[in-house]
């Protein structure tokens, strides 16, 4: 483990559960071969030695099924419905990794469903429809590939699990609709169909601990719902009964806590720094153990804005800072906003050095 360099999380970690299946193999060939030998050891006749070992199989039947027979199985299925049941006629869907993408595909392809939707993968990894060649293609050449495909389409065009900068958005919490008639990218609409908030109560808002996967992807759900919801509270007005109930749910959560504070940090209405701080001080309590580095990263650059929101330019900077040593990546959010500091402290050895490290 410690050579392959995986990062220890959620989802990471359940991967390793098929590397140890040789061992497996042979502690079942040691248990087969120990039982022949009580066998002979204690000369046990045919019927005992059969009830036995159907025990002993009976017993490692009963082991499996608990993981295996009392799993959801089809949540991925109910994702994927949902989704098809509320984005617009003829969309032009953007998908981004296995957990939105298969799902859809796999009733898109094969199930036939919804034959007016063309799905596409934003990084271009599979399907055949790719819009540029992935192997060769940086980031910034990707973007604008993108772009310029958006850009042509006259058809709705959605985003299941990332957004895009160059136009209005609006957020349906499962996807984001491209909005054309606006170039500001911070016009957001907030418009959850009733069809996901269903989907939200019955099969997102409590984490599913029993599949590591689905488990995972619930938590990402619930960032992004915390997030819509943030970014449509009015600062005049308490929240409905079912809004309040929800945000006390998702303030259960490492991930539904982050989402809420991204969403009131980018409300137009503006925030309080005060109820964004102790947000990130509850995040702070219920972050799990194994959480990701990429959303550390996250919680670090969300403290280092709010930091910088009060004028705490030498705080800010240590988060930022922080944010990149726990996943130094050259996708890490926290790369220009900590460029623009170091600009604006002076600070050019610092700045140099951030530079040369993620060109």
């Amino acid at each position: 483990l410690l050579l392959l360099g995986f990062d220890y999380s959620a989802i990471t970690k359940h991967v390793f559960h098929v590397y140890p299946l040789p061992a497996y193999a042979i502690a079942a060939l040691w248990l087969g071969l120990g039982f022949a030998w009580l066998v002979e050891r204690y000369a046990l006749r045919a019927l005992p030695a059969g009830a036995l070992a159907l025990a002993v199989l009976g017993l490692v039947f009963a082991v499996g099924a608990r993981n295996n027979l009392f799993t959801d199985h089809e949540w991925g299925a109910r994702y994927a419905r949902t989704l098809l049941d509320v984005l617009p006629p003829n969309a032009v869907v953007f998908a981004r990794d296995e957990a939105d993408l298969g799902p859809l595909a796999y009733f898109l392809m094969i199930e036939n469903q919804r034959p007016d939707v063309m799905l596409y993968a934003t990084k271009g990894l599979v399907l055949g429809n790719r819009l540029f060649k992935p192997t060769a293609t940086d980031e910034a050449t990707r973007q604008r590939i993108l772009r310029e495909a958006i850009e042509r389409e006259t058809n709705p065009v959605v985003f299941t699990l990332e957004s895009f900068s160059g136009y209005a958005v609006t957020d349906r919490w499962l996807y984001i609709a491209v909005d054309k008639s606006s170039r500001d990218p911070l016009k957001v609409t907030v418009d959850v169909p009733a069809e996901a908030i269903e989907f939200f109560e019955r099969h997102v808002a409590e984490p599913d601990l029993a599949n590591a996967w689905v488990g995972f992807f619930q938590g990402q759900l619930r960032r992004r719902y915390g997030e819509t919801l943030g970014n449509a509270l009015a600062r005049d007005r308490a929240p409905d009964t079912r809004t309040r109930r929800h945000l006390d749910l998702l303030m259960k959560d490492f991930y539904g806590v982050l989402g809420i504070v991204e969403g009131l940090m980018r409300n137009p209405g503006g925030y309080s720094a005060g109820e964004v701080g102790r947000l990130l001080d509850r995040a702070r309590q219920v972050m799990p153990s194994d959480v990701s580095k990429d959303e550390l990263a996250r919680f670090f650059h969300l403290r280092a804005a709010l930091r910088a929101h009060l004028g705490d330019e030498a705080g800010a900077v240590r988060d930022f800072e922080t944010a990149l040593s726990v996943w130094p990546a050259a996708d890490n959010w926290a790369i220009k906003p900590l460029e623009d500091l170091y600009a604006k402290r002076q600070e050019t050895a610092a700045l140099e050095a951030l530079r040369a490290r993620f060109k």
